[in-house]
């Protein structure tokens, strides 16, 4: 009977041995089966789909910006306000979109090409309609006569709108006086012009000005510059109209 008794007590304690043991091991993460594989796949496919979508919007966003980028009109060479703008004037920048700004499409240089500044343009600024003379650039019954001169022709830093005295100094086409002729006196043709544009010629050595004058005075202008027989005097304050 004794001997039954101490069977009955080391059974009873090797199985409390073992649920103590048991419960430790839950509680220290002991004899719980690993994570499946299939639930780490599908954690990484979710941040591959995630990381997916955030580069598909960042790509449509960078996309949308450059969409609304335009081509515009920038100012490459100084323009004295009254000066023509030419086409070497002008270039081209890629710009975000901006109602604000008012600035010039690319596409309609031919709109600004000829049209006299209002103000004046210095390289790197952004071409905008206020920067145009909005009026007529001639007058009824005024024209515009171009010029080539040389050195001593005219004076040192002319510029729009300076104004002007044309003279007459007789010169043949060869730049130089006819000796065998009768002495010529210089001959104010017109006493006061309005300076257009100066610009230096493609040759480097002359410089061509074109002004304003009155249609009725064009023609003699025009042939006495033919035969490189004009000259340029700068007048004081707003000179003779």
């Amino acid at each position: 009977m004794r001997q039954v008794q101490e069977r009955a007590d080391t059974v009873t304690a090797i199985r409390t041995a073992r649920s103590d043991s048991a419960s430790f091991g839950a509680q220290k993460g002991f004899g719980q089966p690993p994570p499946r594989r299939q639930q780490r796949n599908a954690a990484g496919v979710l941040l591959g789909l995630l990381l997916i979508v955030f580069s598909a919007v960042a790509v449509a966003l960078y996309a949308a910006n450059v969409g609304h980028r335009r081509a515009v009109l920038v100012v490459t060479r100084p323009v004295q306000a009254g000066s023509v703008i030419v086409s070497a004037d002008l270039g081209e920048v890629r710009i975000s979109a901006d109602p604000a700004l008012h600035t010039i499409p690319a596409t309609q240089r031919d709109r600004v090409v000829g049209k006299a500044a209002a103000v004046s343009l210095v390289p790197g600024e952004l071409v905008t309609s206020g920067q145009l003379s909005s009026g007529p650039r001639l007058a009824a019954g005024q024209a515009v006569i171009g010029l080539s001169l040389r050195p001593g022709q005219f004076p040192a830093g002319l510029r729009p709108p300076d104004r002007v005295m044309v003279v007459d100094t007789g010169a043949t086409a060869g730049g130089s006086a006819d000796t065998s002729a009768t002495p010529f006196s210089p001959a104010v043709l017109v006493p006061g012009a309005e300076v257009f544009s100066v610009d230096v010629a493609a040759d480097g050595q002359t410089t061509v000005a074109s002004i304003i004058t009155s249609q009725s005075l064009a023609p003699q202008v025009v042939e006495a510059g033919a035969r490189g027989g004009v000259s340029l005097v700068l007048l004081g304050g707003a000179g003779p109209g």
